[in-house]
C-alpha cells in the first residue's frame, strides 16, 4: 500500500505542476486582457439610432436552413415583424431532400414578397458555408437582373431572435466599417438548465469584454455567424467562383471574419443600447443537453483552433506595425489556446484525485504523503488568487448581463464549462485527425427552438 500511495503522491505533483504552470501563464494573460477593460480601452456602448429611421442601403439577410422546420416559421415571422423596411429581401437556403423546411418557407413566400427561398443544387446536409454560397450566388443573379440592390449582407441562423433597433444600427455602422458584429446574448429560458446557461457566462463575458477589446485593439475579429453584416463590396473582394464563403470550413463565421482582416477590411464589434436600456443583440436558445452542447463546441474548437490555425495562419491586418502585429497575434493565441487549457483541466482533476487518493492511503496506512515543496504551494496559492479573480470577473460580467443572482451562479456553473471543455477537446482532436484523413465535413449541427413570443421574453439589459 504504502508504493502505491508514494505513486499517487507523485502522480499528483507531477500533474498538478503541469496544471499549475498553464494555469498561471493563462490566468496572467487573462489579467492583462481584464486589466486593458478595466483600463477603458473598450469601445463605449453606444446610443441606438431611432429604430424608425430609414435605411440608407439594402440588406439581404441570408438565412441557411438545414432541418429547421422546429423554428424556421416563427423565426421569420418575428423577423419580418420586427424589420418591416421594404429595403430588406430575406434569402432563405434550404435542401430538396428536407421537405419540413421548404414547406414552412413556402408558406411565408406566400405571405411576404420579401422572402426568397433558395433550393440548395446538391442534397443536404453539405455546409454552412456551402449553403451561404449558394444563397450568395443568388443574391448576384438577383443584382444582374434587377431584383435586388447592392448594399450589404446581414447573416442569421434559423434560431434566432432578431432585435427591431438591429437593422438601423448595423446600417450606420456600417457607413465607416466593412463589417459588423453584435453582441450575442443567450437566452436562459425557464428552469435552472446549467448546460444551457454555462453559455450564458461564457458569452456575457466574451461579448461583454473580449470582442469589444479585440474590436478596439484593430486585431483581427471573428464574426459569430449571427448579428453580423457585410457590405458587399468587400465580400466581392473575396468571391471566387461559388462565392466568399469557406465552404469546405466547419467555422465558416469565425474564417470569414480572418480573411477579411488579411484583405483590410474594416471591422467594429458594436455595443449599443436602445431607449429602453436593451441591449442591442442577437438573442437565442443555446443546447440544454450536454451531448448537443459537446457536439457544437466540438465544431468551434475544431475550426477555429485546430483546423483555422491550419488554414488561415496567422493573419494581420495588411501594413501593420510591429505593436498591431504582436497584438494581433496574441488574440488569435487567445483563440487557439483552448486544446491546452482542456488538456490542463484534465491534468488539474487527475492530480485532485490522484492526491485525494495518496492521503487517504496514507492516513490509513500511516504513510505521511508530501506533495511538492515551498516553490510549489506558493506557485498554487498565486494560482488560487487568479482563479479567484477570474470567477470574480466571469461572475461581474454575467450578473451584469443577467442580473445579481446569476452572476453568483455563474461561480458555480464553471465547473460545467470545464468538464465540457474536456469532453469537447477530446472529440475535436479526434475529428480533426480524420478529418486529415480525408472524412468530409457535414453540416454537424444541433437541434433548435425558437422562444415563445409575442409571449413575455426576458431581454437582457446592459447600460455600461
Amino acid at each position: 500500500m504504502e508504493a502505491l500511495t508514494l505513486f499517487l503522491a507523485a502522480i499528483a505533483f507531477e500533474l498538478g505542476l503541469f496544471a499549475a504552470v498553464v494555469f498561471a501563464l493563462f490566468g496572467i494573460d487573462d489579467v492583462a486582457v481584464d486589466t486593458l477593460y478595466i483600463a477603458g480601452l473598450a469601445d463605449p456602448v453606444r446610443a441606438a439610432p431611432d429604430p424608425a429611421s430609414p435605411l440608407q442601403r439594402d440588406f439581404a439577410l441570408f438565412i441557411p436552413a438545414w432541418a429547421e422546420s422546429r423554428v424556421i416559421g416563427a423565426m421569420l415571422d418575428h423577423c419580418l415583424l420586427a424589420w418591416p423596411s421594404p429595403r430588406l429581401i430575406v434569402y432563405v437556403g434550404v435542401y430538396a431532400n428536407d421537405f419540413a423546411t421548404m414547406q414552412a418557407v413556402t408558406q411565408r413566400v406566400a405571405r411576404d414578397r420579401r422572402v426568397r427561398m433558395v433550393v440548395n443544387e446538391r442534397p443536404g446536409p453539405t455546409t454552412k458555408g456551402d449553403c451561404l454560397n449558394t444563397l450568395w450566388r443568388r443574391f448576384r443573379q438577383d443584382v444582374a437582373q434587377g431584383r435586388a440592390r447592392k448594399g450589404a449582407i446581414l447573416i442569421h441562423d434559423a434560431e434566432d431572435m432578431v432585435d427591431p433597433a438591429a437593422l438601423p444600427l448595423l446600417d450606420q455602422s456600417l457607413r465607416t466599417a466593412d463589417f459588423v458584429q453584435l453582441p450575442v446574448i443567450p437566452l436562459m429560458g425557464r428552469g435552472n438548465h446549467w448546460i444551457r446557461r454555462h453559455y450564458c457566462d461564457e458569452f456575457a463575458e466574451a461579448h461583454g469584454k473580449e470582442l469589444a477589446i479585440r474590436s478596439a485593439l484593430g486585431a483581427p475579429l471573428p464574426t459569430a455567424g449571427v448579428g453580423c453584416a457585410f457590405r458587399v463590396d468587400v465580400l466581392d473582394q473575396l468571391a471566387g467562383r461559388d462565392g466568399p464563403f469557406p465552404a469546405d470550413s466547419l467555422t465558416e463565421d469565425y474564417e470569414l471574419g480572418m480573411r477579411l482582416t488579411a484583405i483590410g477590411g474594416r471591422a467594429d464589434f458594436v455595443r449599443a443600447v436602445a431607449a429602453d436600456g436593451r441591449l442591442i443583440a442577437s438573442r437565442a436558445y443555446f443546447p440544454e443537453r450536454i451531448e448537443a452542447a459537446v457536439r457544437q463546441k466540438t465544431r468551434w474548437l475544431r475550426g477555429n483552433a485546430l483546423e483555422g490555425w491550419r488554414r488561415i495562419g496567422w493573419v494581420k491586418p495588411p501594413g501593420a506595425s510591429l505593436a498591431r502585429s504582436i497584438v494581433s497575434c496574441w488574440m488569435l493565441w487567445r483563440d487557439r489556446r483552448a486544446l491546452l487549457a482542456a488538456v490542463a483541466t484534465l491534468a488539474a482533476y487527475t492530480a485532485m484525485f490522484a492526491g485525494l487518493a495518496a492521503f487517504a492511503l496514507g492516513a490509513m496506512g500511516g504513510t505521511q504523503v508530501l506533495i511538492g515543496g515551498p516553490l510549489a504551494w506558493l506557485l498554487a496559492s498565486f494560482n488560487l488568487v487568479l482563479l479567484v479573480w477570474r470567477l470574480a470577473m466571469r461572475g461581474w460580467f454575467t450578473g451584469r448581463v443577467y442580473g445579481w443572482q446569476q452572476g453568483c451562479m455563474a461561480v458555480f456553473r464553471q465547473p460545467v464549462s470545464n468538464v465540457i471543455l474536456v469532453m469537447t477537446a477530446w472529440r475535436a482532436l479526434l475529428g480533426h485527425w480524420r478529418g486529415l484523413g480525408g472524412q468530409p465535413l457535414v453540416w454537424d449541427k444541433t437541434t433548435h427552438h425558437f422562444p415563445d413570443w409575442p409571449a413575455t421574453v426576458s431581454l437582457a439589459t446592459d447600460r455600461r
